[in-house]
């Protein structure tokens, strides 16, 4: 389950990944986060089966299992991998129960705390110390955090009702007459006049403002402008692959991707910026940033890519890890291929 690149072995990285990814669609409100020193992210923990039936239907139920529960979609295609890799009914339902467990056993104790919360409101309000104490300690056994009872808190609490005061006795008063001064109908007109040049006048400078011309003095017409990509397009990072270890980085050149590589580029060449390249391996973590010195580990999980999609490259990035026979590495920002 935890070897997410299928090379039969399970690293400290992928160890941590699929504990992240677990634990977050279990309990949101949890955050983990792994530290290492220098090269201790890839030390390998075990060995796993790459062929095993029983483990690739239960990668796949775990794909599918969003919430606690399989969607119909998700349902037909676990029906036909079980026929394809000749597994029964009784041992697929039994890796389902397994994998789904989690998600039951924590809504289980929500609707409990929920239940038992509900109740002492309504019996005592607001709530003593002793009762308080007690709370907490049923969510500790529970093995709920305060950030997953929160919202039940907050949705069951009574809300006391803030009194409005009286609004004061308002007495209408009438403004004295202003004595409206006379004007002779020659300076009227001037007046007019002036008003209508000086409305002019701002109002061409405001077209002229918001209108420039788009022909500059030398009769050239001006570059369409370059697109620009925001923090809030990119996705994050990825590893494209290496590159040769005494070679500068440019788009173009050859690109090793190996024989687990998770993305294709056809032909083998370093992207341009702006290029579509597409994802060949399930489970792909997009990083929160490139490895970064001085101990090149793995920045936070950010996001998940799967078999198929399609991502531009918005920015390239590569580096050389200090006493590493690991060849010259490159990462690339990247953003969802929108059509």
């Amino acid at each position: 389950m935890a070897d997410l690149d299928g090379d039969g072995v399970v690293a400290i990285d992928e160890l941590h990944d699929y504990a992240h990814q677990k634990v977050r669609e279990t309990a949101p409100a949890m955050k983990p986060k792994i530290f290492v020193a220098e090269e201790g992210f890839r030390i390998f923990l075990a060995k796993a089966p790459i062929d095993d039936p029983q483990q690739r239907y239960r990668r796949e139920v775990s794909q599918f299992a969003s919430g606690g529960t399989i969607s119909e979609v998700g349902r037909l295609v676990l029906n036909a991998l079980r026929e394809q890799l000749n597994l029964s009914v009784e041992v697929t339902q039994q890796i389902e129960a397994e994998v789904l467990e989690p998600y039951r056993r924590y809504q289980h104790n929500l609707e409990q705390y929920e239940q038992t919360f509900e109740k002492t409101v309504r019996s005592e309000f607001p709530l003593s110390e002793t009762t308080q104490r007690e709370l907490t300690r049923f969510r500790e056994v529970l093995g709920l955090r305060l950030e997953d009872v929160a919202e039940i808190e907050r949705r069951l609490t009574p809300q006391a009702e803030t009194p409005v005061p009286p609004s004061p006795k308002r007495y209408k008063r009438y403004p004295e007459p202003v004595p409206t001064p006379s004007v002779s109908p020659s300076f009227r007109r001037r007046w007019l006049v002036g008003l209508g040049v000086v409305g002019l006048v701002v109002g061409v400078s405001i077209v002229w403002s918001q209108f420039p011309p788009t022909i500059p003095p030398n009769g050239e017409p001006s570059p369409p402008p370059t697109p620009a990509y925001t923090n809030e397009e990119s996705l994050g990072w990825i590893f494209l692959g290496t590159i040769d270890r005494n070679a500068e980085l440019s788009t173009g050149m050859a690109l090793q991707q190996g024989t687990q590589a998770s993305i294709t580029i056809e032909p083998p060449r370093v992207p341009h910026i702006g290029d579509t390249v597409t994802v060949t391996q399930n489970s792909l973590n997009v990083r929160g940033n490139y490895p970064q010195p001085p101990d090149y580990a793995p920045q936070e999980w950010k996001d998940t890519l799967n078999n198929g999609d399609r991502v531009v490259v918005l920015e390239l990035k590569d580096f050389i890890e200090p006493n590493s026979v690991v060849p010259h590495k490159v990462w690339a920002r990247v953003k969802r291929f929108s059509s």
